[in-house]
């Protein structure tokens, strides 16, 4: 942690943030009703991340809090001391104005757009406390939301920084103010194998991609978290989180002065969805294709659909011999297969334009009516020969080759093709035997996966 840092956390925590003007007056008049176990409470509470914090550094004696519920801290706190709490920030609207109170609005709508997803993901998924996540959300950015309301100079120059001196920041304070322990490991990073805390990071990606394309691997882990298939995935998910943000937008125009647009947050809308492309280069992984346009700040790790298929044709390529491995999907409309992950293919092969039309009259196009296998060699080339079209001999080239359908659930979801070299025999039955075994675990792997 850099000096820059420290010193922003030393200061931040001996300040006294101003309070939402509405979230003061809906506060004391709950308060004057003496029920801290009215659950207005935590919805009014919610709008303020600040106020939120504070109420979790009252009551957490721990730099990881135990109490992570709003409405356990009020409890746990009593009339006094939270009115206490409440009443010791001045009022937002007396204390901001201009583009500084503009700012910071923004950076409490943020917030609160990450909180909602975070909410709506963990309520897919079945979690038993979906308010969790929403606090783990709501609080991902609370030091540049500390910083919008008590430095608004400062929060401008740290808006020039990278996004790892933001995070730290926000690990400082979750530290020094005793925040929720799903909040740490959210803010910790991917490293760890946290389902709780890469749902909430999902939330801030998609958060932060805005209303520019999601980036892919976002888009994956998106259908993944959501638990359908891909198939049907791709339309409903996106339809579904678009729905939630405007909602939400919707929602907060009632709290936060309204902008042009009903929100800066909403990501892109389902009629533009192209299925996921993740770019993926390195040598020693299976490599896949996609848009070339820069990724957000916050990016996804690969989800357990993509390593799936990563891991499966990782052992195709060293196990079995074969050069040259493809993984391609159905499109979102289900009328192409497109190569997606490639293993062992130059970047200027042909092979790497691997598509085709489900309607067309391509060996491919037949494979993926119905789980099942092929092999193209000499001996029966010559009668497979009219499914053989010339687009195929132009990417495929003369030499042998295998292909399996993929099927999920009953459902086909792409095709495995490898061959050993474009105009080259190599392929033996040996080969072709595990070739089917490996594509056949895969399968069995991605339906387990809810791929």
């Amino acid at each position: 942690m850099n000096d820059t840092v420290q010193n922003r956390i030393a200061r931040l925590s001996d300040t006294a943030f101003p309070v939402l003007g509405r979230c003061s007056d809906e506060l004391t008049g709950l308060l004057q009703k003496g029920d801290l176990k009215n659950r207005r409470l935590a919805d009014v509470l919610a709008h303020d991340p600040l106020l939120c914090a504070r109420l979790f550094r009252a009551v957490n004696r721990e730099p990881i809090g135990i109490i992570a519920s709003i409405e356990q801290a009020a409890g746990l706190l009593g009339a006094t001391a939270f009115q206490s709490v409440v009443a010791a920030g001045p009022v937002l609207e007396q204390s901001l104005a201009g583009t500084a109170l503009a700012a910071y609005l923004q950076s409490l709508r943020r917030a609160y757009h990450v909180a909602m997803l975070a909410r709506h993901l963990a309520t897919v998924q079945g979690y038993g406390h979906p308010q969790e996540f929403f606090f783990a959300g709501l609080l991902y950015f609370v030091g540049d939301v500390a910083l919008h309301a008590a430095d608004p100079q400062a929060a401008q120059t740290a808006a020039g920084e990278k996004g790892a001196t933001a995070v730290e920041l926000s690990r400082g304070l979750a530290l020094a103010w005793h925040l929720p322990e799903l909040v740490h490991r959210t803010l910790d990073g991917p490293e760890a194998d946290d389902r709780k805390a890469a749902l909430v990071r999902l939330a801030v990606a998609l958060v932060e991609a805005g209303t520019e394309d999601l980036h892919a691997s976002a888009q994956e882990a998106l259908v993944e978290a959501a638990g359908v298939s891909g198939e049907q995935g791709a339309q409903y998910v996106v339809r579904d989180l678009c729905q939630c943000t405007i909602q939400t937008a919707r929602h907060l125009l009632d709290w936060y002065p309204p902008e042009r647009r009903a929100s800066p947050y909403t990501p892109l809308y389902p009629g533009s969805y192209a299925w996921p492309q993740p770019q993926m280069s390195t040598e020693n992984t299976a490599e896949a294709v996609g848009p070339t346009s820069a990724p957000p700040p916050a990016r996804s790790a690969a989800s357990p659909v993509q390593k799936i298929i990563e891991e499966t044709l990782a052992a195709m390529h060293a196990k079995l011999g074969l050069k040259r491995v493809v993984f391609a999907a159905l499109s979102p409309d289900r009328s192409r297969i497109r190569g997606r992950f490639f293993r062992g293919v130059d970047r200027q092969s042909p092979l790497r334009g691997f598509q085709f039309e489900r309607s067309g009259a391509s060996l491919f196009a037949r494979l993926v009516e119905k789980p099942q296998h092929v092999w193209v060699h000499a001996g029966n080339r010559e009668k497979l020969a009219r499914f053989l079209t010339s687009d195929m001999q132009s990417l495929l080239g003369e030499g042998d080759f295998c292909a399996s359908s993929i099927f999920v659930r009953a459902k086909p979801v792409g095709l495995c093709y490898a061959d050993v070299h474009p105009g080259g025999e190599g392929l033996d039955e040996g080969a072709y035997a595990r070739f089917k075994t490996l594509c056949s675990l895969m399968a069995k792997r991605l339906a387990d996966a809810g791929g």
